[in-house]
């Protein structure tokens, strides 16, 4: 029971940690979201102000303003999350290609180095000196993205299955940091 009671204890000071940390990047990225749509507010009213007017009519004229700016910045929020979703894609494939192009380095290349002499790598094999993590880290990451851009930032079939734990641990991540 005190193993379980500590372990309990670890988790969620871990989460508490992370929802912290998230909460700090969602108010700075919906900060420079709200700042931009400040700027766009009146150039959107004086475009779609006049349309608006006619489609609302005379009694409901009143509420041009307020909708445009509220579009305005729902709008703003929306494209800010997005890009910022594209920076974490980038971010976390750099960082998984690395993490790998490190292992493959430190973990196998010790093993080949002696029978790779003839293509340049050196004996005994040091990892600090070598090319070999960023040769297969980069292209592991520019895949790594581009797997996540083109399938819209959600796992495929079998995977979302698999993966539905973690899954609900981000919606309730989402969800704190969100409220």
């Amino acid at each position: 029971p005190d193993r379980l009671q500590k372990a309990l204890e670890y988790l969620f000071t871990a989460y508490v940690a992370v929802v912290a940390t998230l909460k700090v990047k969602f108010a700075r990225t919906v900060a420079i979201a709200l700042g931009i749509a400040d700027m766009l507010v009146f150039p959107a009213t004086q475009v779609l102000g006049p349309v608006l007017s006619f489609v609302y009519g005379k009694d409901l004229k009143h509420w041009v303003e307020p909708t445009i700016t509220t579009a305005v910045k729902i709008t703003a929020v929306i494209v800010a999350t997005y890009i910022q979703a594209i920076i974490s894609a980038f971010y976390s494939g750099l960082r998984g290609g690395r993490m790998f192009g490190t292992a493959v380095a430190n973990g196998a290349m010790p093993y080949l180095a002696p029978y790779l002499t003839r293509c340049g790598v050196k004996e005994p094999f040091d990892p600090e000196e070598s090319y070999i993590d960023e040769a297969i880290g980069f292209p592991l990451a520019a895949a790594g993205f581009y797997w996540q851009f083109t399938s819209g930032m959600v796992l495929p079939f079998p995977y979302n299955l698999i993966l539905l734990p973690c899954t609900i641990v981000e919606w309730a991540i989402r969800y704190d940091v969100y409220t």
